[in-house]
């Protein structure tokens, strides 16, 4: 196998780091995927593990490593 010329470019910033309470869980686990509906919506009820947990269903953010994503909230 030839040597690859792979280029690199680090994201530079901070690591952010923050604790979100479970508000609630949903009854019925329904994964819900960005990739696949282009869009995600929902109240933030809560995190585990690699998972967000929505209203709208449960995110595994681990699929999405090297995406860039975009969050907004209403407060």
């Amino acid at each position: 196998m030839a040597d690859a010329n792979l280029n690199f470019t680090p994201l530079l910033g901070p690591v952010l780091s923050f604790e979100y309470p479970s508000i609630k869980t949903p009854d019925k686990i329904k994964s819900i995927s960005p990739v696949k509906l282009g869009k995600v919506e929902g109240e933030l009820w809560g995190m585990r593990g690699q998972y967000l947990i929505l209203s709208t269903g449960v995110v595994q953010m681990r699929n999405l490593v090297g995406y860039h994503l975009e969050v907004t909230a209403d407060c």
